[in-house]
């Protein structure tokens, strides 16, 4: 059980911090190590990526670094070794994710050292566990024409959410013949639209706005797109510390190691810090998803 979930773990830090794309070490400079990393409250186990810097460029091995990483919990000093373990890329390169399993709560404040047998050591800056929030989906007004919104209410104090995705399990339906529908999803990123809602926060998904961009899509990708319907609504919200990083959009990943840039790390290059995310899905109320321009979904009893 806990393999099968350190390999869930680093399958999501891959995505996280793009370790699909190939990023060159950084030649001619002293510090020893880029690292990538995240603790995550909601999970017990957690992952960094560590690169050797070297004064030439070569793939990967398989083979264990000769290193150290080390965490240590400010609040009581404990100190935990992590485990080396590899990733191989479909190019055949290698990349060495770290790990260590241990329970987490919000406020616990950790920091990682990774030494090699020199003694050279990059460490980061004191990470804090953020505290968890809830969101709940409410009623839309369906009064309303335009925009034609699904507010959801963000419970809890964040410190940061760098990252909101809305995906939509769309599929045109056939109209003139018996082909299956086969679904096609569409994420639209919300990050930047929040709305203060007393001591809360409040996304607004806009359902026309999202069906106009899902029809572009379908268009553009060669597929119908004059009936389109959708299976469920997913909505994924992304919570960091106080000093989290997301790489997302425009992302340039040879920026990864310019010194100072999303970096956390003295004597290195990086960023380590602590997130989650947070997941649900649902299907909007069919007479809202018709106003917005969908094909309206088959309900119960219908």
């Amino acid at each position: 059980m806990k393999t099968r979930l350190l390999v869930i773990v680093i399958g999501w830090m891959l995505v996280l911090y793009g370790c699909t794309t190939s990023v060159d070490p950084i030649l001619g400079t002293e510090r020893p190590f880029t690292l990538w990393g995240i603790i995550n409250p909601k999970t017990d186990t957690h992952t960094v990526r560590v690169f050797e810097i070297e004064d030439r460029l070569r793939l990967l091995s398989p083979e264990p670094l000769n290193v150290s990483v080390t965490s240590t919990h400010t609040q009581s000093g404990e100190r935990r070794v992590w485990r080396d373990s590899t990733v191989q890329l479909a190019d055949g390169d290698f990349r060495h994710i770290f790990w260590s399993t241990f329970p987490t709560r919000p406020g616990d404040i950790y920091s990682l050292e990774v030494t090699d047998s020199d003694g050279e050591s990059s460490r980061t800056s004191s990470v804090t566990v953020p505290p968890p929030i809830t969101f709940e989906v409410l009623p839309p007004d369906l009064d309303q024409l335009d925009p034609i919104n699904l507010p959801v209410l963000i419970q809890g104090d964040p410190p940061q959410i760098p990252r909101i995705d809305v995906e939509y399990f769309a599929k045109t339906v056939p109209q003139l013949d018996s082909n299956l529908p086969i679904p096609n999803p569409v994420i639209i990123g919300y990050e930047g639209t929040l709305l203060a809602e007393g001591d809360n926060l409040l996304l607004n998904i806009d359902l026309r706005k999202d069906f106009q961009l899902i029809q572009r899509n379908f268009f553009v990708r060669g597929l119908p797109f004059d009936f389109i319907t959708i299976d469920s609504l997913e909505l994924r919200i992304h919570i960091g510390d106080k000093d989290w990083v997301s790489p997302v959009a425009t992302f340039n990943p040879n920026l990864l190691v310019e010194p100072g840039t999303f970096s956390n790390v003295s004597n290195g290059f990086g960023f380590f810090g602590s997130g989650y995310m947070e997941r649900a899905a649902w299907l909007p109320p069919g007479e809202l998803l018709q106003r917005a321009g969908f094909i309206r979904p088959m309900e119960d009893g219908e």
